[in-house]
């Protein structure tokens, strides 16, 4: 199967996954290739272009400010919590201005990010939360669960990732 992808990369496999992500995760699924081809895609589907903002950890994956710069866009560096490495919502608010069209927050080493404050923040000033979950599994029970807490989730599925499928991601869209 790994010398013939024609033979898995569409057909009852791909919608039988994308049926099940969608289902476990609240939301419409879109597979794609790679994580990184999925954040490129999520960006230019909510419109970021030229001159627009996104805000990310400053701890992150170069795949992350790569992928804000392919769609045109400005990545924006906020904080991260000394305890958890994650994103620090007093930071983020900070740097949320007319031009911030999204933020990232990524559940870093499978530690989930500060999901209720970032939700709220987000909610408050209409700004899509998008939740990086490649180091993470996501969580299936509650509201604010990891993985179903933002507008979007990103997942990758590359070897090192916490979904490991030797390639591809997906985008979950609420």
């Amino acid at each position: 199967l790994l010398l013939r992808p024609w033979r898995w990369k569409s057909g009852p496999s791909g919608d039988a996954l994308r049926r099940e992500l969608g289902a476990a995760l609240g939301g419409d699924a879109a597979l794609f290739s790679s994580g990184r081809e999925g954040l490129f895609a999520l960006l230019r589907s909510i419109g970021v272009k030229e001159g627009d903002e996104v805000i990310v950890q400053a701890y992150t994956c170069i795949v992350v400010p790569n992928a804000i710069a392919a769609a045109g866009a400005k990545t924006v560096y906020a904080d991260i919590e000394r305890e958890t490495l994650n994103l620090d919502p007093t930071d983020v608010a900070r740097r949320i201005t007319p031009q911030t069209k999204a933020v990232i927050c990524q559940h870093t080493f499978g530690i989930p990010a500060p999901l209720s404050e970032l939700h709220e923040l987000c909610a408050r000033h209409a700004i899509p939360l998008i939740e990086d979950c490649a180091h993470v599994l996501p969580d299936a029970a509650g509201p604010l669960g990891v993985g179903r807490t933002g507008t979007h989730a990103l997942l990758s599925f590359g070897r090192d990732k916490a979904v490991s499928g030797v390639s591809g991601g997906a985008v979950i869209t609420r």
